[in-house]
């Protein structure tokens, strides 16, 4: 019997791009977003330095729908999933990788002066069914995918 490993991977940093939202064809929300940490450090003589590292991140369903909705690039956040690498062919046949976080958690982070998350939207009667996220006030909160 094999023990169980653990595949989890925290990202804070800022978006680096705008979310890009599509629709797979079962009709489920796919959000591809870049997001940039950023690590500062003194050199042998003394002078400071800074990097920036890049990690693509991937949502689905609902959790992507709201990440679509409410951050824009250059607004921070904190990022929870695992890492999931995947292969496909180029146009010319090569084989390429892509390592991407898949976020099973967020949370919206304080920045951009005073906005730490979105503002609450008027709360509004519902009829009950379904999903009606655009009544849904939020704060800076866990964001749990089901």
């Amino acid at each position: 019997m094999s023990t169980r490993g653990i595949n989890r991977a925290t990202i804070m940093g800022n978006l680096a791009s705008e979310p890009e939202l599509r629709y797979a064809a079962n009709g489920s929300a796919v959000v591809n977003v870049s997001v940039a940490t950023n690590e500062a450090w003194k050199d042998a003589d003394g002078k400071p330095q800074e990097r920036a590292e890049f990690h693509r991140l991937v949502a689905f369903g609902k959790t992507g729908e709201v990440i679509a909705k409410y951050l824009h690039k250059g607004d921070p956040g904190f990022f929870e999933g695992q890492l999931q690498t995947r292969k496909w062919q180029d146009k010319d046949g090569h084989d390429r990788w892509s390592t991407e976080i898949v976020v099973k958690d967020f949370q919206f982070v304080g920045g951009k002066g005073e906005r730490s998350a979105p503002p609450a939207p008027t709360p509004q009667p519902t009829t009950g069914g379904g999903d009606d996220f655009d009544s849904i006030p939020f704060a800076p909160i866990d964001w749990r995918a089901s």
